[in-house]
């Protein structure tokens, strides 16, 4: 047991040294195979090892890829004759292992039954053809093998491969249908350890090896690909290893917390640009990348053609321009021409134009030799009129603009156009707002811009007018690329469109577009998001940033791809109508007086629509005079948006509030996960209303996701929470929204006080599970945008109430609160409220700005730091939040 130990630490101190991933497996698996070979001798001290009796390694033990802390998969194999000598020697080996502390995954089997197994169970199957011989009697081993795979492994290898692919299908289901997981598990997340697996036993199926080297030396890999599949599985194996150590148990998954800890460890450093964090995690998702592509690619060629498939290859298959062979599914460039093809960087630009024309993939061997093919070729090969030519049409279109310059960058196509494309690769940033790489991410928003182009509201409509489509694809491909720099990566991005420009030709009007779009891609979102396009000022003024109109239409369908692209869900109904909003008025407004060419009025519902159909709905019940007025007061925006139904609610519970002071209606939406919590009262029955339902739905642990509210006709208050309840996730019950509703309106009407539910509250502070780095709180004042109002902007860490610690200050300042929008990207808010003084009037006053700056910062700082999982502040060099400037 102390000579175990002594290895076991000896294993662990050369991996902390630095050992790599494959000496510290090796070292386990050696450590595993002499105490198995010493047991096994043991039994039969003083004799020979009888024949008939075999002790068989299997799995990831059998590949000799022993993580410190995985199962040991065995199989005791015998003869018949020998079976109840094989279960003694199991169940002897067995104790002894499970006394040492091993976790033993075990099996006494005959040839027979090894057969008859792995011919209807594909997971036995794969066990079995990984077996290694440990001991006991090799002739008995060797007959196996053979018997194994002559009898099971070289037959129904095209179910056998389909089974497999359906298996990590699920896998993915369960860990992660993308490689870009913000904690990835290392063994079966999508591009992990079981991908490379995978690659494994389809060629042990197919070709009867597994070895890289092998599978290059008959064509199969490239060296490329060997190279990458060695790095990949070396990271992998050694961060695994260092998960397993650290834990001291079997941990796969790569937490938060650990990829600071490994970054650390591994000697990555914060750079002002740059966390050490995100340089070690751009490792990994640049080597999940390439395992994804190479292992679906080589699986793809290891399944054999249909019937039809294989016959139509005999048929002639289609020449073009002497190179390029099209078949009924690829396009390819036959092996004995590619030398002479590809000696030309414009070929292969048009090999990848012809794809995207005729909807046809790349052979994947062809693929797979491409990138040695582009990385020897000279800058210039790509700089002549035939390159750029070819690719301006692949951004134009129509149709698989974002599936080919996908393609490209798989064999590092994209980077000799765009060379600044290479420095992002798997670069992800450490926040949970961004669920992809900042490459996927630009890839994905073109995808987005395409399928716009095919819906067919208003932004489908403005996407099809758009003449210039390359230009608003080659703006969605770099919009972002200036991210992972020193500078505001807006910036940096305007110094790349630039140079982009020159190197595709542009002309000088073409460069100030592409620029523009690119330099400014978070302007209408900002705008949108955070202001009131009802306000004429806010649409004058965007209205001079843009220009001209053509400008405009590429950057409203710029703003929604772009922002539909961060992930699921996050672009939503009430986004594109705020977006749509903003576009009709600033169209009309760069159209001056003359008539403009193009209205879209037409395209959105009508606010006076609205008006008109509510008043024929509720005219008969409600009185028309107190109708007009209310629906007169509420905003255009909302009512577009908002769906005729809900309109017809909220009037109906307002028109209850005679003889009542507060009403509250929750409705559940299960689609979304989301209730809404209404709240209909007076503006006099309590200074700080919004502040006090904050604070309510704080202390009963609900987590507010957005608010709305609306001061409408005769003071009347609707106050709109859209929350979540972490203690209902299927919906709240009939009995927690009594509770809820009873607390809002004992608070308001001063029957309870917030505090009070507060400290009675045994959860308040908590927060949302997110990243462990938290960025700087900052609080704004904006005195430009609007009008009537100061609007304050807060950015800060989220926290369970972190709502109502923001509007009790701003409440504590004599503020009140006429609008807000509230935002909460997953670990941070950005918060946005209208506001004025005690008169009305807004907060002019310079020193005034800056107390209120201060104030709410400080209040904001001081409940963040009486938090018990406070994450340290993530300090980024010349990154700061302006308006019209958030990082994103």
């Amino acid at each position: 047991m102390d000579a175990l130990e002594g290895r076991r630490r000896a294993i662990a101190a050369a991996h902390a040294r630095g050992a790599s991933g494959v000496e510290t497996v090796t070292a386990l698996t050696a450590l595993a195979d002499d105490i198995l070979r010493d047991l096994y001798a043991l039994e039969y001290a003083g004799t020979f090892s009888p024949a008939g009796v075999v002790l068989v390694a299997l799995g990831g033990y059998g590949r000799r890829e022993l993580a410190p802390y995985s199962d040991i998969d065995l199989m005791f194999l015998y003869e018949p004759l020998h079976e109840r000598e094989a279960r003694a020697v199991s169940a002897a080996i067995l104790h002894v292992l499970w006394d040492l502390g091993f976790q033993v995954g075990h099996s006494v089997r005959t040839m027979a039954d090894c057969r008859s197994m792995g011919r209807t169970d594909f997971t036995i199957r794969t066990a079995l053809m990984e077996a290694r011989w440990l001991a006991g009697d090799q002739a008995l081993f060797d007959e196996f093998t053979r018997t194994y795979r002559e009898q099971v492994s070289e037959k129904r290898v095209q179910d056998y491969v389909a089974h497999k692919l359906v298996e990590r299908q699920e896998e993915y289901g369960k860990y992660g249908s993308t490689n870009f997981l913000l904690e990835p598990n290392i063994k079966k997340s999508r591009g992990g350890l079981r991908d490379l697996h995978l690659l494994k036993w389809t060629a042990l199926a197919r070709y009867e090896t597994s070895s890289f080297e092998d599978l290059s030396a008959v064509g199969l890999l490239s060296a490329g690909d060997v190279a990458a599949l060695w790095d990949a599985q070396e990271f992998f194996w050694r961060v695994r290893n260092e998960l397993h150590f650290f834990a001291l148990r079997a941990q796969d998954i790569v937490t938060f917390d650990e990829q600071i800890r490994i970054a650390s460890l591994w000697g990555f450093k914060d750079l002002p640009h740059l966390l050490a964090v995100e340089q070690f995690m751009q490792q990994y998702y640049r080597h999940s990348t390439r395992v994804c592509d190479i292992t679906s690619r080589f699986v793809s060629q290891a399944m054999h053609r249909s019937v039809w498939q294989r016959l139509a290859a005999w048929l002639p298959a289609r020449r073009l321009e002497r190179y390029f062979e099209l078949t009924k599914d690829e396009i390819t460039v036959p092996p004995d021409f590619r030398d002479e093809a590809f000696s030309e960087g414009s070929r292969i630009l048009r090999l990848f134009q012809l794809s995207q024309t005729y909807g046809l993939s790349i052979a994947d061997d062809l693929v797979q030799d491409l990138p040695e093919r582009v990385a020897p070729l000279a800058d210039k090969d790509f700089r002549s009129e035939s390159s750029r030519r070819s690719f301006l049409a692949i951004l134009a279109g129509p149709g698989r603009v974002s599936a080919t310059l996908a393609a490209m960058h798989q064999v590092s196509l994209l980077e000799r156009f765009i060379p600044a494309f290479g420095t992002v690769r798997g670069l992800m940033q450490f926040n949970a707002y961004h669920k992809y790489t900042v490459d996927q991410h630009n890839l994905l928003a073109v995808s987005q811009a395409e399928q716009i182009g095919t819906t067919n509201g208003l932004l489908g409509r403005v996407y099809r007018e758009i003449t210039r489509k390359d230009l608003l694809h080659l703006a969605l491909l770099i919009h972002d690329i200036g991210k992972g720099q020193e500078e505001d990566h807006s910036v940096i991005g305007e110094r790349i469109a630039v140079d982009v420009a020159g190197r595709l030709g542009l002309d000088d009007h073409e460069t100030q577009l592409l620029v523009f779009l690119v330099r400014y891609h978070l302007l209408m979102s900002n705008t949108a998001f955070r202001r009131d396009s009802s306000d004429e000022k806010v649409v004058l003024r965007f209205a001079r940033q843009v220009g001209k109109p053509e400008a405009l239409k590429m950057l409203f369908v710029l703003t929604a791809a772009d922002v539909a692209a961060v992930g699921p869900g996050v672009f939503t109904r009430w986004k594109e109508t705020l977006l749509g909003e903003l576009f009709i008025k600033t169209h009309k407004e760069l159209a001056g007086g003359e008539e403009a060419e193009t209205t879209y009025e037409d395209l959105l519902v009508q606010a006076q629509e609205v008006r008109h159909v509510v008043l024929e709905r509720l005219g008969h019940r409600l009185p028309q005079e107190w109708l007009r007025k209310q629906l007169e007061a509420w905003p255009d925006h909302y009512l577009s948006a908002m769906p005729v139904e809900r309109i017809l609610t909220h009037l109906e519970w307002l028109a209850k509030l005679t003889g009542r002071s507060v009403l509250v209606d929750a409705q559940h939406d299960p689609i979304l996960g989301t209730t809404d919590y209404t709240v209909y009262t007076q503006e006099q029955i309590i200074p700080g209303i919004f502040s006090k339902i904050a604070g309510v739905l704080a202390a009963k642990g609900l987590q507010i996701l957005d608010a709305q509210i609306l001061t409408l006709a005769d003071d009347m208050v609707v106050d709109v929470f859209r929350v979540q309840d972490p203690d209902c996730p299927e919906g709240p019950p009939p009995h927690r929204i009594h509770d809820v509703s009873q607390s809002i309106g004992a608070v308001l009407e001063g029957q309870r006080s917030v505090e009070a539910l507060l400290r009675e509250a045994n959860r308040f502070g908590q927060s949302r599970q997110g990243v462990p780095l938290r960025e700087p709180t900052v609080v704004q004042v904006d005195n430009d945008s609007s009008v009537r109002y100061t609007i304050i902007d807060v950015f800060a860490d989220d926290r369970q109430g972190l709502l109502y610690v923001i509007t009790r200050a701003i409440f504590d300042l004599s503020l009140s609160v006429h609008a807000a929008r509230i935002a909460t990207r997953l670990d941070q808010v950005v918060d946005v409220f209208y506001v004025t003084d005690q008169g009305a009037g807004k907060i002019d006053d310079p020193g005034r700005c800056k107390l209120i700056s201060e104030t709410i910062t400080g209040r904001i700082e001081e409940y963040l730091g009486q938090t018990q999982t406070t994450r340290p502040v993530v300090h980024r060099a010349a990154v700061q939040r302006k308006s019209f400037g958030i990082q994103s």
